[in-house]
């Protein structure tokens, strides 16, 4: 169940995938992306990670917090590779309802 200031956004998104059912013309597919990152947008999601390791000079100060034993993983995507996966789900996506999570799988 979603936030409550989410709930119109997900009852939106189910609306969407459901039209497929009453006209397969119509094809449907929702993105949801990790965090955002490049080109200015919302640069304040890493910021105080940032902030603890490169402005402290305490070691223990400059070490990040760690949760849930640190084997936790933040989905993230660069906008130019959010936007490469929305042109290529318009140009060659299936033909039907789908959802779809975009996020950066590269290990480098």
């Amino acid at each position: 169940m979603p936030l409550p200031k989410y709930q119109a956004l997900k009852q939106l998104e189910l609306q969407a995938l459901n039209l497929y059912k009453f006209n397969t013309r119509v094809r449907t597919n929702i993105i949801c992306s990790g965090f955002l990152f490049g080109n200015g947008e919302q640069n304040d999601i890493f910021y105080e990670f940032f902030r603890c390791a490169w402005v402290s000079l305490h070691p223990q100060l400059a070490a990040l917090p760690v949760v849930a034993g640190g084997n936790n993983h933040l989905p993230t995507i660069h906008v130019k590779d959010l936007a490469n996966a929305v042109e290529r789900t318009i140009t060659q996506g299936d033909q039907y309802a789908d959802y779809m999570i975009a996020v950066d799988s590269s290990t480098e």
